[in-house]
C-alpha cells in the first residue's frame, strides 16, 4: 500500500482562515501567527504500484479539485505546499474526525469506479506562519489549534477530531 497526499487550497482568499486567524489573534495573541492558510487534505492508501493514479482519479472529481478554484499540491509525508513565504517559520496541524463519512464515502466512490484506492482520509491541514526566530513554531501551532479549555486552541476538538503536527 502506498499512501499519496494531497492539500487543496483556494484559490481566492479563504474566508474560513480569514476568520480563524483574526479569532486567534484577538483571543490567543501569544499563540497567534501572522499568516494562516487552510487546505482540505486528502490522504490516498493506493494499493501498491498504483499511486500514479492519484492524477488521474483527481482530473475526473472536481468536488475534490477544481481546477477553475483551486491550486493543488502533491506533497511526500512531512513536506509542505509550495507557496509560503519564506520570511516566516511554517508548522503545519493535520486535523482529521475520529469517524469522518466524507472519507468513506469516497472510498467506496472512488473504488466502485475501478481505481485501485483502498481507503480514503480527509482531513484539514492548518499551515501556521510564525514570525522568523519564533521559538517553537510547532508547539504554537498545536497550542492554538488543539482545544484544551475555553481559553486555549481553536481549531480542534479532542473529543471528536485528532491533531496531529505536519511538519
Amino acid at each position: 500500500m502506498t499512501n499519496v497526499f494531497l492539500a487543496v487550497r483556494l484559490k481566492s482568499p479563504d474566508p474560513e482562515a480569514a476568520t480563524a486567524l483574526c479569532t486567534l489573534q484577538r483571543v490567543l495573541p501569544t499563540c497567534a501567527p501572522e499568516e494562516l492558510w487552510r487546505y482540505d487534505f486528502w490522504e490516498f492508501s493506493m494499493k501498491s504500484g498504483n499511486s500514479g493514479c492519484v492524477e488521474e482519479m483527481i482530473g475526473h472529481f472536481t468536488d475534490i479539485v477544481n481546477p477553475n478554484k483551486h491550486f493543488r499540491f502533491i506533497l511526500s509525508k512531512g513536506q509542505h505546499p509550495s507557496g509560503e513565504s519564506q520570511s516566516l517559520s511554517w508548522a503545519g496541524v493535520l486535523v482529521r474526525d475520529h469517524r469522518d463519512s466524507r472519507s468513506d464515502n469516497w472510498s467506496v466512490v472512488l473504488a466502485r469506479r475501478g481505481f485501485p484506492v483502498e481507503k480514503v482520509r480527509w482531513g484539514v491541514l492548518w499551515r501556521f506562519g510564525f514570525a522568523e526566530g519564533t521559538q517553537d513554531p510547532v508547539g504554537l501551532a498545536m497550542k492554538a489549534a488543539l482545544s484544551e479549555t475555553r481559553e486555549l486552541g481553536l481549531l480542534a476538538n479532542p473529543v471528536s477530531q485528532e491533531a496531529l503536527p505536519w511538519n
